[in-house]
C-alpha cells in the first residue's frame, strides 16, 4: 500500500475480503487528516499572493522605523530652549551677588542683565533645570547659577 504508515499495515483482526477492518478506519482518518493539513502547510496560489504583499510591507515598515530612529536626535535647543530678542521678553531678571538661583516658567521669554551684558532666552525646552552658564554669553556670569523651569498654567491644564 503506497504511503501507508506502519499502523495501516494489516495486523490480525476481523477481516472482510482481506481488509483489516480495525485498521482500515484509522487509515482513512489519517488520510483525511493529512489531506486537510495539506491546505495549511503546502503553498497555494492564495498563500503566495499574501506573502508577496506581506514581505514588501514588512520591509517598508522596518525601513521607516530605522529612519525615524536616525532622524530623531535631540538637540540642545530641544532640551534648553532658544535665544530670543530682548524686545519680546515678558520680564527682566537682574543677576547680582545676592542671586542664588533663577525660577522661570515653561514658554516664558526672559531678559537677563548681568555684569553689564544682556541676553534673552525662551524657555521652551524639556529640561526642568540646568546651569545658566550653558546659555549665557561668555563673561556674563562669574559663577554657576541654576535655572529652574516650572510648568506653566497651560502645561498643568493639559495634564489634568
Amino acid at each position: 500500500m503506497r504511503g501507508a504508515t506502519p499502523d495501516c499495515r494489516e495486523k490480525p483482526g476481523p477481516r472482510v475480503r482481506g481488509i483489516n477492518l480495525h485498521r482500515a478506519r484509522s487509515c482513512l482518518v489519517l488520510t483525511v487528516r493529512l489531506r486537510s493539513a495539506e491546505r495549511y502547510f503546502l503553498p497555494t496560489i492564495e498563500m503566495e499572493i499574501h506573502m508577496k504583499r506581506l514581505i514588501p510591507t514588512l520591509a517598508m515598515l522596518m525601513l521607516s522605523a530605522a529612519s525615524l530612529t536616525t532622524n530623531a536626535k535631540i538637540t540642545e535647543a530641544d532640551m534648553l530652549g532658544s535665544a530670543a530678542q530682548s524686545s519680546t521678553a515678558q520680564r527682566t531678571i537682574v543677576i547680582d551677588n545676592k542671586t542664588k538661583w533663577i525660577t522661570v516658567e515653561h514658554d516664558e521669554v526672559v531678559r537677563f542683565l548681568s555684569n553689564g551684558q544682556e541676553f534673552a532666552w525662551t524657555f521652551k525646552g524639556m529640561s526642568s533645570s540646568f546651569d545658566l552658564n550653558k546659555i549665557a554669553p561668555a563673561g556674563a556670569l562669574d559663577r554657576a547659577l541654576k535655572v529652574y523651569v516650572w510648568p506653566n498654567a497651560r502645561d498643568l491644564a493639559d495634564k489634568g
